[in-house]
């Protein structure tokens, strides 16, 4: 059975008042009481069995595990806000479309517009390149390409045909 960890909204306030050492200025950063902060600390202090914080007149000072758990802390928030941040940057994903130098100038360059408004979450990386490459290897999400019909892989999608006059 896992180890029972503290409650984790006691987190956020015990952090704080690591970085700050003032039970104050952890509450106004954290639109908090002053004694729901407080609360949060020794509710903490309880659960670990043992003083975080040296109480002295007018000031605070991180015990040695309250100063080992501090980084611990820190680094389970950053790991949290770089989880959010990596979802929110995959709302902003960009995608790489590989393509001749005449189709992207001809076919997509003018539809760009259109695509874009329709789809504002993406950012789309152009490469123009006439040579055939494994579109995979060159990290291309999508490539356009001419090709015969019975040159195609199994899973290409035919855009449009081509009449030479």
């Amino acid at each position: 059975m896992p180890e029972r960890l503290p409650p984790l909204d006691v987190l956020p306030g015990f952090v704080m008042v690591g970085r700050t050492l003032s039970m104050t200025r952890a509450a106004q950063a954290l639109c908090l009481s002053q004694s729901a902060v407080s609360r949060q600390i020794r509710q903490l202090e309880a659960a670990v069995g043992q003083p975080l914080f040296l109480r002295e007149h007018r000031a605070l000072r991180l015990t040695d595990a309250g100063a080992q758990l501090l980084l611990s802390a820190e680094a389970a928030l950053r790991a949290w806000q770089d989880g959010v941040a990596a979802l929110r940057d995959d709302a902003a994903r960009q995608i790489t479309v590989s393509a001749s130098i005449g189709v992207i100038g001809l076919w997509l360059l003018p539809r760009l517009g259109d695509w874009q408004a329709a789809h504002p979450q993406l950012d789309m990386r152009l490469l123009a390149d006439n040579r055939k490459r494994e579109p995979r290897a060159a990290g291309v999400d999508l490539a356009i390409r001419y090709d015969a019909a019975d040159a195609l892989p199994a899973d290409a999608l035919p855009l449009f045909d081509e009449t030479l006059a």
